[in-house]
């Protein structure tokens, strides 16, 4: 009788020490494979109005790759200042993403079934402009994204990172979409 006690207790202790599978490592969303737009501009400065409350309902902050930092490392991947004295300037006016809680089935069928139980709202707002050595703007081109997820009550913490960081890779494709249509249009004076 001891021995198959000692032998639960021993199983128990192994089946506590054994570690959580490690956490994915998401790759930080790169756009060096595109063509940079050369601007005719002193430099490129990046302006993140936004700022994010680091608390609930808002979740931003605990994504793998945040959409405002998504933002910067693009602005730092497509645009290059070549010499000039205009600005340009990418303003990140919006990079929320609010959690809200679902409403459940409480009767006997929900019980045995597998809900939705958060949702996620993603908002990414970036406008780039051209600013003149006197500070009055020239020439700007805007775009916006949105994104909603929703995810399961028995969801993992690494499948909703991946819920997260697929979130920020498909505001951010939306957003360089919209940008690669404005800017030869817009910026056609300071392209080089």
């Amino acid at each position: 009788m001891l021995k198959r006690f000692v032998s639960i207790v021993g199983l128990i202790a192994l089946a506590a020490c054994q570690s959580a599978p490690p956490a994915p490592q998401y790759p930080e969303p790169t756009w060096r494979h595109l063509p940079q737009y050369g601007l005719a501009v002193r430099q490129v400065e990046v302006v993140t109005q936004y700022k994010p409350p680091l608390k609930a309902p808002n979740v931003e902050h605990l994504f793998p790759h945040p959409p405002a930092k998504a933002v910067t490392r693009w602005s730092n991947d497509r645009l290059s200042a070549r010499g000039g004295t205009s600005t340009a300037r990418v303003i990140i006016s919006n990079a929320s993403v609010v959690e809200h809680a679902l409403k459940k089935d409480s009767s006997v069928s929900g019980v045995f079934t597998n809900e939705q139980s958060e949702k996620y709202d993603g908002r990414l707002e970036v406008t780039v402009e051209i600013r003149s050595d006197r500070g009055f703007r020239e020439a700007f081109v805007h775009a916006a994204a949105k994104r909603t997820r929703t995810v399961p009550e028995d969801v993992s913490v690494n499948e909703r990172e991946k819920v997260w960081y697929e979130m920020t890779e498909a505001m951010m494709k939306d957003i360089n979409a919209q940008l690669e249509q404005a800017i030869p249009q817009y910026f056609q004076r300071w392209l080089r």
